[in-house]
């Protein structure tokens, strides 16, 4: 082929062409003609002038992605023109877009005879470089029948280059009117011919040495990369290309005024496409998620940045909210609240609801819900939604917004809003309208345009449904949930579950399930058998778990639906239910729901096959889990009819039949030789080799591919020696490996995230991974019914390691359960896959799954009960040391030393029954611990040495840890979020951090001249902000003990307080001035107002309000952004604490005058809570913002219902309650008064455990953040 030609010769080619035609119609017999064309562009106007020049009328047919027989299309094709003149000649162009080219042309190849045969005219095939070339390569027969060498049209370098602009002008527009739109709404992207085209044209560039201009050579570097949607390596060596090219380019320019804004424009579009793979990258790549959303958001900035060079904000507003979507993965919330900000004032100057609704519905909502603030979330996801309503019912549509790309947005959009307020209804107590709006987002969310975000709604109705104690329902979603994270390969392993693989959303994924089930040999064999004419029954056996099934659905049947045998197209049947098989048989192959009886129904079934060989189609009819066929026909005379009607079917020309059943149950069919039935067709011998087809264990190779497969399907990386150590403990036992225990085990490593070999031993062997993951299916039935649920499984066991079968009446009668109860648990034991259901014509037959799984529940079982063994004695030997407790101490002022002695005796026995981990709430008995203490405390004066020791010793094992002194005394405790460190520090002006694990200081911090007064820890617990007498702000890096300064306050700081994100710092103290310091960079905000000192200052969890209080009586809400101020008045006198709730609706201020008062943060309502007598030392807000604490003067802590102002008294304390705190979960609350004694009160009990061992009083109390422990600290050190 020359590298240049004059477009007049293809006037002479077609010429050439058409005579070819001409003369072959003449003839009436089969010839064909190659015509080469590399362009589609040109061929198709080819085509055009082909059929003007033409004196003959030709067919023309073109190819689609998913053909795979060429014979079968042409021959379709005829006969659809049956009824107008037949065609004098045939013509196939678009062999360049056939998925599976190769197959195509070599079953047009084993077939070609066909084509001689039937066609009886010219048939003209168009093909390009690569498609001639697979001609020759998997199709040389036919090809060789070509006459002469294909026609070459040539296309010059000038028309060429010329194509390349008009296509990569044409790209960027679509582009830049999509915005971030056209990454997943393709309906912008240019079509496959036009970049087929493009890349054709740029490789014939290449090949004649032609150079381009920088600018279009970057431009198509670009479009290329846009152009390969299945490899992102591919697509990002493009980008890159591109990238390098512009930055060339513009460095050629001493400014961007100098440099044309096209440049900068379209240097912003492939940033921001490189965005996008990194983005797409942290989807595919679970190990690597983080590293890739940070290299997301760095391209993302950069375009915007060269958005805004180019005087462009209009194309600012079209991309922006992506890198919103990574901010929210790297939870960085102050710079998405800033974000938000910045894209709403975008798209009020360039409407467009899209946006404007994501604005609402994702950025805004997203910060408010990691500062749960759900009544926020509800307002903002509701208004998004209306947003995008109103506009998908609007007429006319805003700017360039598309119908498409509404259409695209609803599909995705509103699933995010939805989940939104699924979780905000759930937080704010209203869980059936988030079960509402969740089946609404799952209805109407397409999850092809966002996995993740599928699975995440499907998570939260699952738990939702799983609260509500809809097990049925929670578990239902969850199976649709799994099904979903395998076909996007989110998930490697199923465990014993058979997923719904049959969404028809992945196509591709046909021929990965089949390379990653290893069963690849198993099914060509399978596919040869049925291709020969002396195999016309097969029977598939093996054990229960070696995934017949799966090697059916998933592999032999869509092989078999792509193939084609001895020049036939296959069709398979399948059949699983034998309850009436004949009339489901009928409907499946006839076509219709069939009426009568069996006889006439067979009789149709037959006809039907017939009908079907004759049309040469070739039937094989695959009858699975065959074993049920047994238990639904008990009766030899009923299976002879199914035997008959097999016989009947071998008879025919072109039906196959298969079997598969459980390698058990094979003896049945020993009836078949000449018994019931005589079946000459196989000799008479049904279990011959050559019937039989044993389906068998992984060997350890095969097993090992297996999983190196499919968790790099699903970027769920295993190290090489944690598989290496999985197969090794998977063929222990018999040197091979199960199928289904492989899915089990695997499927519980990628519950728990387990990827290497350290963590898989911490965690067990793979027994204990076995008994995780049936414990986690035992869960999905309930927790009430957790234990009725493992009896049941254990009457599926016999002691003889065997699972016997089970009717539900056989069950129920060993099991306390209503019949309501039980068909639940068998239904959801069932579709998890772990019990089969075997239906018979009156009542259902149960089995477990495999012999396998019969150990570990029996073993489960056992120590299950056990357990329930140990702490009934627990409990008993806890009510003794309780009734004992109380006896030392009535018996004690009467004889000391005899009570000591027992006493320590006691607390022996309360030592051996608990750890240093033990949280109060599970002790078996609280009184020897008091009783224990307060001998401590009588016999320290008199100096009983040894008794004295040994007493500390048990006290010191079994009451909380101390952690250490101080230097004077202590003043402030705060755990960090992480529950990792625990600070400490008071009047030596030390901060230590103390590692929760080890008990040791990790760090000490001493840059404090004088007392420290405040500490607070960031969100994520790697910064510690803290402040006290000597007036300077500091903030600890804990890792590395790193501080940063901040000066200006003129006396002491009494008050710190970090933003959510950590990226504020809020101040106050003597001098009456509040300042808001920037952590980065040092800046400082000053709010100035008060009168007098300043008590307390607190942040809201968004950063964006400051609430102070002092000596002058007025609360202070001031707006961090505006500087602007609201006074609430109404305290008499000083007002000592002023705390936000985590929502960021209400504040709560309360002080000298004894009255704590409750504003509404957005309209300045007071609510009065009265009831203290008294000066009121401390408030705080529960973490759901529904409960008040405070406690003051009067000794009594109260709480309050926020919203009915009811409240709950809680006594016991004898004089002032300094300090306060309440647990995460609000289930516990802490409190200190001046004597040293720390109460904790069970919130919904009102029962109360003293805690004694400080002297004096106590400053601080904190609970950690996952309630299990308590810090306390005061003026004992």
């Amino acid at each position: 082929m020359t590298n240049r030609q004059p477009q007049d010769d293809h006037q002479q080619l077609l010429k050439q062409l058409a005579w070819a035609m001409e003369m072959g119609a003449g003839e009436k017999e089969f010839s064909l003609i190659f015509a080469h064309c590399n362009y589609t562009q040109w061929r198709d106007q080819l085509i055009q002038q082909l059929a003007e020049v033409c004196s003959v009328e030709i067919l023309p047919i073109g190819l689609t992605p998913e053909v795979t027989q060429l014979y079968r299309t042409i021959y379709s094709h005829i006969q659809s023109q049956l009824a107008q003149q037949p065609p004098q000649g045939i013509m196939v162009y678009g062999f360049e877009v056939v998925r599976n080219l190769e197959q195509l042309l070599r079953l047009a190849n084993r077939v070609r005879e066909e084509f001689r045969k039937q066609f009886h005219v010219p048939v003209l095939f168009w093909v390009d470089d690569r498609v001639y070339s697979q001609f020759l390569h998997s199709a040389r027969d036919l090809a060789s029948w070509g006459t002469g060498s294909p026609l070459d049209f040539q296309i010059s370098t000038a028309d060429v280059i010329e194509f390349i602009q008009q296509v990569t002008d044409l790209g960027f527009a679509q582009v830049l009117a999509a915005g971030a739109a056209e990454v997943l709404n393709h309906k912008h992207n240019l079509s496959n011919q036009q970049l087929a085209d493009l890349r054709q044209a740029w490789q014939d560039l290449q090949h004649r040495q032609v150079e381009l201009a920088l600018d279009l050579e970057a431009s198509v570097e670009f479009i290329l990369g846009r152009g390969i949607p299945d490899d992102l390596k591919q697509s990002q060596e493009h980008y890159q290309r591109s990238i390098d090219l512009w930055e060339r380019l513009l460095r050629a320019y001493p400014s961007s005024r100098s440099a044309d804004r096209e440049y900068l424009i379209r240097y912003g579009c492939v940033l921001f496409h490189m965005g996008q793979l990194y983005r797409t990258y942290a989807d595919q790549n679970r190990n690597q998620h983080k590293q890739h959303c940070l290299r997301a958001r760095e391209y993302f900035v950069r375009s915007h940045y060269w958005f805004e060079k180019a005087k462009r904000l209009d194309l600012v507003a079209k991309f922006i909210n992506p890198l919103g979507e990574i901010l929210q993965r790297l939870g960085l919330w102050h710079e998405l609240d800033h974000l938000a900000k910045k894209a709403l004032t975008l798209h009020q100057e360039y409407p467009n609801p899209v946006w404007l609704a994501h604005d609402y519905g994702f950025l805004e909502a997203e910060v408010a819900i990691s500062r749960s603030q759900w009544h926020r979330v509800k307002e903002l996801a509701t208004q998004a939604l209306e947003i995008l309503t109103d506009a998908k019912n609007s007429v006319h549509l805003p700017g360039d917004l598309t119908r498409e790309q509404l259409d695209w947005a609803w599909g995705l959009h509103q699933g995010w809003y939805r989940l939104s307020l699924g979780r905000a209804y759930k937080h704010l107590g209203e869980p059936q309208k988030g079960i509402a709006h969740l089946e609404l987002a799952k209805d109407q969310t397409l999850p092809k345009f966002n996995p993740d975000l599928y699975i995440k709604i499907l998570a939260e109705l699952r738990q939702l449904y799983f609260d509500q104690g809809e097990y049925q329902r929670a578990f239902s979603v969850k199976a649709y949930q799994q099904s979903i994270e395998y076909q996007f390969r989110f998930r490697a392993f199923v465990g014993v579950g058979q997923l719904s693989l049959n969404q028809g959303i992945r196509d591709t994924q046909v021929a990965d399930r089949i390379a990653v089930s290893g069963r690849e040999q198993a099914i060509n064999d399978l596919v040869e058998r049925i291709a020969r004419t002396d195999h016309k029954l097969t029977l598939i056996c093996g054990s229960s778990g070696v995934g017949k099934s799966f090697l059916l659905e998933s592999g032999l049947i869509p092989r078999l639906q792509q193939e084609i045998i001895a020049a036939r197209d296959v069709e398979p049947v399948l059949l699983t239910v034998y309850n009436r098989w004949e009339y489901s048989l009928a409907k499946r192959i006839v076509g219709t729901e069939q009426r009568g009886e069996g006889d006439e129904i067979l009789g149709k079934i037959l006809h039907q096959l017939g009908h079907n060989g004759d049309s040469n189609r070739l039937t094989v009819l695959i009858f699975d889990q065959f074993e049920e066929f047994f238990f639904q026909y008990p009766q030899p005379q009923q299976r002879r009819v199914f035997y008959q009607f097999v016989k009947d079917c071998l008879d025919l020309e072109a039906v196959k039949v298969i079997l598969a059943l459980r390698e058990d149950y094979i003896y049945y069919l020993l009836e078949c030789n000449n018994r019931l039935i005589s079946l000459d067709v196989v000799n008479n011998d049904i279990l011959s080799k050559d019937v039989l087809y044993y389906l068998g264990n992984f060997t350890q190779s095969q097993a090992k591919a297996v999983i190196e497969r499919l968790t790099k399907q699903a970027k769920f990386s295993l190290e090489p020696e944690l598989i290496e150590q999985l197969v090794k403990d998977l063929a222990a036992e018999t040197g091979e490996v199960r199928p289904i225990e492989l899915q089990v085990v695997g499927a519980q490593l990628e519950t728990e995230e387990i990827v290497t070999l350290e963590r898989y031993k911490k965690g067990g062997d793979k027994e204990k991974l076995v008994e995780r993951y049936l414990d986690a299916v035992v869960t999905d039935c309930g927790p009430e019914h957790q234990e009725t649920t493992w009896q049941l499984l254990f009457l599926l066991t016999d002691d003889k390691q065997l699972r016997p079968l089970r009717t539900q009446s056989e069950l129920a009668t060993g099991l306390r359960l209503t019949p309501e109860q039980l068909t639940l648990i068998l239904d959801i034991l069932v579709s998890s896959g772990l019990v089969f259901q075997i239906p018979l014509g009156t009542e259902e037959l149960y089995q477990l799954v495999h012999d396998y799984l019969v150990h570990p529940i029996r073993k489960i079982l056992a120590n299950f009960e056990e357990e329930k063994r140990i702490l009934e004695q627990w409990k008993q030997e806890g009510a003794k040391l309780e009734r004992a407790g109380f006896e030392h101490l009535n018996q004690f002022k009467y004889s000391p030393f005899d009570t000591l002695l027992a006493a320590m005796e006691t607390g022996k026995a309360l030592k051996a029954m608990v750890t240093k981990n033990t949280p109060w709430k599970d002790y078996p008995a609280a009184s020897p611990l008091l009783a224990l203490q307060q001998i401590l405390d009588h016999i320290e004066e008199r100096r009983l040495g040894k008794h004295l020791l040994a007493l500390q010793m048990i006290l010191d094992h079994i009451q909380e840890p101390r952690l250490g002194k101080h230097q004077g005394k202590v003043r402030q405790v705060e755990f960090s979020q992480d529950g990792q460190h625990l600070a400490s520090a008071g009047v030596d002006g030390i901060v230590k951090l103390w590692n929760l694990k080890t008990g040791q200081v990790q760090q000490e911090f001493k840059e404090h001249q004088g007392r420290v007064t405040q500490m607070e820890f960031s969100q994520d617990g790697q910064l510690l902000a803290s402040a006290g007498f000597d007036g300077i702000v500091r903030l600890w890096n804990v890792n590395t003990g790193q501080v940063k300064e901040f000066k200006g306050h003129r006396g002491k700081v009494r008050q710190v307080a970090l933003s959510w994100d950590g990226q504020l710092l809020a101040s106050a103290g003597f001098d009456g001035i509040m300042r808001v310091w920037d952590v980065k960079t040092g800046q400082v905000q000053e709010f100035k107002g008060h009168q007098g000192k300043v008590r307390k200052v607190t942040l809201s969890q968004d950063g964006q309000l400051l609430a102070s209080a002092g000596f002058d009586g007025i609360v202070r809400l001031w707006n961090v952004n505006t500087g602007q101020v609201q006074e609430l008045k109404g305290h008499q006198g000083w007002v000592d604490q002023v705390a936000l709730s985590r929502d960021g609706q209400l504040l709560a201020s309360a002080g000298f005058d004894g009255i704590v008062r409750l504003w509404n943060v957005n309209t300045g309502q007071v609510q009065a809570l009265k009831g203290h007598q008294g000066r009121v030392y401390q408030v705080e807000f529960s973490w759901d913002s529904q409960l008040l604490a405070s406690a003051g003067v009067d000794g009594i802590v109260r709480l309050w219902d926020v919203n009915t102002g009811q409240v709950q008294a809680l006594k016991g304390h004898q004089g002032r309650v300094y300090q306060l705190a309440l647990s995460q979960d609000g289930q516990l609350l802490a409190s200190a008064r001046v004597d040293g004694i720390v109460r904790l009160w069970d919130v919904k009990t009102r029962q109360i455990q003293e805690l004694k061992g400080h002297q004096g009083w106590v400053d601080q109390v904190e609970f950690s953040p996952d309630g299990q422990l308590l810090a306390s600290a005061g003026v004992d050190r």
